[in-house]
């Protein structure tokens, strides 16, 4: 299973972890673990590329991601939410159909 956190504060999207595998299918015809990754991707390079966030992030080749937007300024944390609800939208999207290969859990953080 895929498991993603996902983090807020104060009410705002501050960051997520995935993490594992589905085992939908074999490798390379996963089609969950590809939305997955494709969604986290894209919502870490919108941060980065689009709506220049500060960003602490790790990638591994072995299915894990992070993100934690570390921006202080309170514009690019209000676009960092945006981006990251629009992930969540698509995670939960997919969760409705293959809740059995991925696990969505929040939490709230502190500063």
């Amino acid at each position: 299973m895929v498991k993603v956190e996902l983090k807020s504060q104060n009410g705002k999207m501050v960051g997520f972890t995935a993490e594992g595998h589905s085992l939908y299918a074999e490798s390379g015809q996963d089609i969950v673990c590809s939305a997955v990754s494709a969604l986290t991707q894209t919502a870490l390079l919108g941060l980065i590329e689009i709506a220049h966030v500060k960003t602490d992030y790790r990638i591994d080749d072995d299915g894990y991601i992070s993100c934690t937007v570390t921006d202080e300024d309170e514009k690019r944390r209000e676009n960092a939410d945006l981006i990251l609800r629009v992930m969540h939208c698509g995670l939960c999207s997919i969760e409705m159909n293959y809740g059995k290969y991925l696990g969505i859990s929040e939490r709230e953080v502190t500063q």
